[in-house]
């Protein structure tokens, strides 16, 4: 099989997402792979002052939630833009959302996993299920850590740390339940 990896940075979308489009719409692919984070992307920005959602007086950890807010809102426009992109798949599909960063988020694996599963993301989701019909679509959601670091700004504020108790073990057994999930996608 192949592996097409596509990158979702907004400058990049018009010149890789349509050839990926055509891929999955004319039999070349059968799956979906879309990476999340919660909010907690990486910083395109040097400092927290640089950032739009910064205002004066703000904490880190208010700073933190007011990015993070944003950058859900991102994720939801990218799922909007990739959803009107697969109009044209009309043959069985899966999905997984990689729901990324669980190292700094597992204290609130319940809120977050909430979020993605009975929120805004979810409705989207349905909308594929609901036009390709439930025998044609899977969808599956999978917390995981495919790095281990405290998400810092480019001047070298943290401004999330680890959640302390998430070491080597737990980031493993995310990366191994995610290889099993994605074994069991691609054999069905």
């Amino acid at each position: 099989g192949h592996l097409y990896v596509v990158p979702g940075q907004r400058a990049r979308i018009d010149k890789h997402w349509p050839e990926q489009y055509r891929r999955l719409a004319a039999d070349a692919a059968v799956g979906l792979l879309n990476v999340v984070s919660y909010g907690y992307h990486s910083f395109e920005i040097h400092s927290p002052i640089e950032s739009r959602v910064w205002n004066d007086g703000m904490t880190m950890g208010d700073f933190e939630a007011a990015y993070t807010n944003e950058r859900r809102g991102v994720e939801l426009q990218m799922l909007s833009q990739l959803i009107s992109g697969l109009s044209a798949v009309t043959k069985k599909l899966w999905m997984v959302t990689i729901i990324n960063k669980q190292d700094l988020w597992r204290d609130r694996q319940a809120q977050v996993l909430d979020y993605y599963k009975n929120g805004e993301y979810a409705a989207q989701i349905a909308q594929i299920g609901a036009r390709l019909g439930s025998a044609s679509f899977q969808h599956e959601y999978v917390p995981t850590s495919l790095t281990m670091a405290n998400l810092k700004t480019g001047d070298g504020q943290v401004v999330a740390q680890t959640v302390e108790g998430y070491d080597m073990t737990a980031r493993n057994v995310s990366l191994q339940t995610l290889s099993d999930k994605l074994a069991l996608m691609v054999s069905q």
